[in-house]
């Protein structure tokens, strides 16, 4: 149990997450993330939470919600076959690079290995993070209390930075109750001023723009970066000016309005194949045109 004016583990992610202006957290109770709804209800004012029926609703909720405000959010399960519901909608964030935290409750460290109950251990004990680790960025694991605040803060970093996508953090229940800190770490001190995403090569834009200038039938393609970087305006006015028309990969539909003045009907082709068969994209822009921009499709 905490000390005086020591948090437990679930208390040290909980705030964290409140200083990273975390929302929503989607999820549902069970056996081995008790502790963690207690620190939830404790901030309920601050981090508002969201039962649903089966996990992978919680991380499509996730998933969705970045799509469309751009705000990461986490979710939590609890262990064994609840939390192994999660690769579906884990699958589907990772392939698109949406990131949220999905915070997993395991068996208490005492019965690592010993088959407890919802224990996934033939291979490794408390082998979770097998399940899950080809769908998503990393997973972290803390086996004692004052491992959390370190692996919160790694892995809010790993999510958010270079290509975004999920993260898993997999707690066991005793490590939820353990003292962890003092308070969480200061969200601000470390994501202030690092991104960890190059900005584009100055050469490479010059070729590019040369290349648009000089197409008879330029196209653009479209996808979810230029929505997240909040480049939409930007490049609208570009395809505008230049007269080019524009479609969109399915993750990068919505990230410019449809303008008739910028469409051509020969495009219609173009979206069909982008929206539903992605792999015919290059084949479909170059047969429609001699050059094609793809802005992080």
């Amino acid at each position: 149990m905490p000390t005086p004016n020591r948090l437990n583990g679930a208390q040290v992610i909980v705030d964290y997450l409140i200083r990273e202006k975390v929302p929503y957290a989607f999820g549902l109770c069970g056996h081995g993330n008790i502790q963690f709804i207690d620190a939830l209800y404790e901030r309920a004012d601050e981090l508002k939470t969201i039962s649903v029926h089966h996990e992978s609703v919680a991380g499509f909720m996730a998933d969705v919600y970045y799509r469309v405000s751009g705000r990461p959010t986490a979710t939590f399960t609890s262990c064994g076959p609840g939390s192994a519901n999660l690769p579906i909608s884990l699958g589907n964030a990772y392939l698109d690079s949406v990131p949220f935290l999905a915070v997993t409750g395991n068996v208490p460290t005492s019965q690592f290995n010993r088959g407890a109950f919802q224990e996934l251990y033939r291979h490794y004990q408390a082998d979770f993070p097998s399940t899950v680790r080809s769908y998503c960025k990393k997973v972290f694991q803390p086996t004692r209390g004052e491992m959390v605040p370190l692996a919160i803060r790694q892995a809010w970093k790993t999510m958010t930075t270079g290509r975004p996508g999920p993260v898993v953090l997999d707690v066991p229940f005793d490590v939820f109750m353990e003292s962890a800190a003092e308070e969480a770490p200061n969200a601000k001190a470390w994501n202030g001023n690092i991104s960890s995403r190059c900005g584009a090569d100055p050469d490479g834009v010059v070729k590019a723009v040369d290349m648009l200038l000089g197409a008879e039938r330029p196209v653009m393609i479209v996808g979810q970066g230029v929505r997240y970087g909040g480049a939409a305006d930007e490049l609208l006015k570009l395809a505008e000016r230049l007269q080019i028309p524009v479609a969109a990969s399915a993750s990068g539909l919505g990230a410019i309005d449809c303008n008739p003045s910028i469409q051509r009907r020969e495009l219609a082709t173009v979206q069909f194949f982008i929206e539903h068969h992605c792999f015919f994209i290059h084949t479909i822009a170059l047969e429609s045109s001699e050059c094609g921009v793809a802005n992080d499709a």
